[in-house]
């Protein structure tokens, strides 16, 4: 894994003020970064406890959980065709403009600042792990956020999956522009098809969307597998890799409720005691919006 000063930081559980502040400051300064007082960082934990007590949140086991992400990103795809601005491709779901950065919450002067964030990390790992591939899938790609990160870094064959409505439109709009002929196709993680081949020395990638499928990650896993991936990278939550300080375990709560991902990494475990896979690196970066860490990378390669 890269070891830059970047994100040297957002590897430690635990940092000085004085050191997070020097960080924000080098890399975010237009974002204009605050880091929170204990008061308000008080503050801030009565209004999650009050969330999770009191809001009805939506399931990833919900009968009609997919209907959502039809809405979702139909309605970004229509905002985009007609702008055809990248900014109109920002999730619904983006409210706060607070993140956890290690064990501080910081205060942004826009919702973005996750998304700008992310993208530096994404770029980092899209350097190291993909530099060598012929094509990169994305599965879940949503609003394909991340095959623009892709398709401004490599001249390689792109594919941009997932099983939601809207996401065709989108892609065929960045097209228009696009260095790489990005490829679509509807692809539900959840029931893998088996008759869609991946092309030879591919990586794959999923940011965010295993999130959403919760236990039942094994199929897709023994379909990468039986695809014979060259890399497969994965940057998710993961309820194993919260610990049990007070921070932490309202995180894992809010994890739990929304039924996101859990037993991935003792899955890629199991299979590496039983030589089918080789875990090539695991790492949380302590950074989250305001109420999980979706950041925990998984790269691994079958053997």
């Amino acid at each position: 894994m890269i070891y830059d000063e970047f994100l040297k930081i957002l590897k430690k559980k635990v940092i000085s003020e004085n050191k997070l502040n020097a960080w924000l400051y080098q890399y975010f300064k237009d974002l204009d970064p605050k880091i929170l007082s204990i008061d308000e960082t008080d503050n801030v934990f009565q209004e999650i406890d009050s969330l999770l007590k009191n809001k009805k949140w939506d399931n990833t086991n919900d009968k009609f959980y997919k209907n959502k992400w039809d809405r979702g990103w139909s309605e970004l795809s229509k905002k985009f065709i007609q702008t055809e601005n990248e900014k109109d491709l920002n999730p619904q779901y983006l409210k706060s403009s607070l993140l956890k950065i290690c064990n501080f919450m910081v205060k942004f002067n826009c919702v973005e600042a996750e998304h700008q964030i992310a993208e530096l990390i994404l770029t980092k790992i899209f350097k190291q792990y993909f530099h060598k591939v012929d094509n990169i899938y994305e599965f879940g790609c949503g609003p394909c956020r991340n095959i623009l990160i892709l398709n401004k870094l490599f001249k390689k064959n792109l594919f941009a999956l997932d099983w939601a409505d809207g996401v065709k439109d989108i892609v065929e709009i960045i097209n228009k522009k696009s260095v790489n002929e990005i490829q679509y196709a509807r692809f539900n993680m959840l029931k893998p098809d088996q008759n869609y081949k991946l092309k030879n020395n591919s990586g794959v990638l999923t940011v965010h969307s295993m999130e959403q499928i919760g236990h039942n990650h094994s199929n897709f896993i023994n379909y990468l597998l039986n695809n014979k991936v060259k890399i497969s990278v994965h940057i998710e939550p993961e309820d194993q890799f919260y610990s049990d300080d007070l921070m932490d375990s309202r995180r894992k709560l809010f994890h739990n409720k929304r039924g996101y991902l859990t037993g991935f990494f003792k899955l890629l475990s199991d299979l590496e005691q039983n030589n089918i896979l080789k875990i090539i690196h695991t790492q949380k970066l302590y950074l989250g919006s305001l109420m999980h860490d979706p950041y925990v990378i998984f790269i691994w390669k079958p053997i």
